[in-house]
């Protein structure tokens, strides 16, 4: 255990939703320091009936339209009016930022249908975590007496996150420079604003010091190294490729392991793909397995049967990784370890800012074509760039965001 849970004084209440695993992974870390379990709204025995059913409904459109954006004809409207719901207006847009948005508006009603209802259950609690907007506008309405902790989890984020009247009872945990004037531009107070950066497992982290994630990055560096060659010493590449909640990049997955099929045979790459518990098509990464890495060591399927045990898998992966390939989801901010990332096509407002971010700061490359990936990867290798990708995150990021939060409650007693 590490020495800042002997600090915790208070036990907040951890409130999230299954929209999107970023949601979850935000509040993850804070489980182990607080020694309590997150409260997935729509999914927990005081859920209400009308929770359930909200619930249910969102999460299931939301995984149908990202899984099939690229259907013919439907795919992309469909996926057109769900992006516009979490939009992001200019930051000269002033009436959005006063008035609050059409999204907004939804939340607003959503939460009288019974979005929230379960959390009506938690009245002795008077610290609040939550890494999703609904809860913050609920509390924000209906029990202004408790202090909210808003854990943003991207670059950017629509008017849906503050409410219409910016309250003094809510703090923002920003991820980014660019999230914090974000925020500011929506009315909230500058000291309600803390830049956290994104909060990272304590087993990734080892304490406020570092240790456990200054080793794995220098020994990524060397790894670099020996994969280019560079070294008298060769290691494979390795590669870690994750698939989102709703599953779209299954595909491009498995077009990329295909292209490096040679270089995983030979023991020259290490594949290793991390499916969510949500995936249901195991069948189909299973017959990929089967047909062309069988008994190959090199190619890996992590798969896991609840949320926990993804975390858990995923976080003993990334450890152990070289290179992340990922949609620009929550997982950009993993560049802090300093593990460069390959850029898959971003779904929504949110992705976009985060592919931005990772670009900008050098953290990130775009993924290019998945079935000439053997040519493009080993580009990047030999040239230098996956290392000083690495550099650049681990220089610009921010990994003691765990710590600075479980400080900043304790201080709130």
């Amino acid at each position: 255990m590490i020495e800042i849970t002997d600090k915790t004084k208070v036990e907040p209440l951890l409130v999230s939703s299954e929209m999107g695993l970023g949601h979850l992974r935000a509040l993850y870390p804070f489980e182990e320091l607080f020694n309590t379990k997150t409260v997935v709204l729509g999914q927990n025995s005081v859920s209400s009936s009308r929770s359930r059913f909200l619930w249910r409904k969102a999460f299931k459109s939301y995984n149908w339209i990202s899984r099939n954006q690229r259907l013919p004809v439907i795919g992309r409207p469909l996926f057109s009016i769900l992006d516009s719901l979490l939009a992001i207006a200019p930051l000269s847009d002033k009436k959005i930022a006063s008035k609050g948005s059409f999204q907004l508006g939804l939340v607003e009603y959503a939460i009288k249908a019974g979005l929230c209802d379960e959390l009506e259950n938690y009245s002795h609690k008077k610290i609040v975590l939550t890494s999703f907007y609904a809860p913050t506008i609920y509390f924000s309405k209906k029990r202004n007496e408790v202090t909210l902790l808003c854990q943003i989890c991207d670059t950017d984020l629509s008017r849906v996150w503050v409410p219409r009247k910016a309250s003094s009872n809510i703090i923002y945990l920003a991820t980014c420079l660019r999230a914090y004037y974000r925020l500011l531009s929506y009315g909230v107070a500058k000291n309600n604003i803390h830049i956290t950066g994104f909060p990272f497992p304590n087993s990734l982290v080892g304490g406020i010091n570092q240790n456990i994630a200054k080793t794995n990055f220098e020994e990524r560096l060397v790894r670099l190294k020996m994969a280019a060659g560079k070294t008298n010493t060769k290691a494979p590449l390795r590669i870690l490729f994750a698939i989102g909640g709703a599953g779209a990049q299954a595909g491009i997955a498995l077009q990329a392991a295909q292209s490096l099929s040679v270089q995983i045979l030979n023991g020259d790459v290490e594949f290793t793909l991390v499916v969510p518990p949500q995936f249901k098509n195991h069948k189909n990464l299973d017959k990929f397995k089967s047909n062309f890495f069988n008994n190959c060591d090199f190619f890996r399927v992590v798969y896991s049967n609840s949320q926990t045990s993804y975390f858990n898998s995923f976080n003993k992966a990334i450890s152990a990784t070289d290179v992340l390939w990922t949609k620009p989801s929550e997982l950009s901010f993993y560049s802090a370890l300093g593990i460069p990332i390959i850029i898959s096509p971003p779904l929504g407002a949110q992705e976009r800012a985060n592919r931005e971010w990772l670009l900008e700061m050098g953290a990130g490359v775009n993924q290019m074509r998945p079935t000439q990936t053997h040519i493009w990867i080993n580009n990047l290798l030999m040239s230098g760039l996956l290392y000083r990708m690495a550099k650049q995150g681990w220089e610009n990021g921010i990994r003691t965001g765990s710590y600075t939060t479980v400080d900043l409650i304790n201080s709130l007693q």
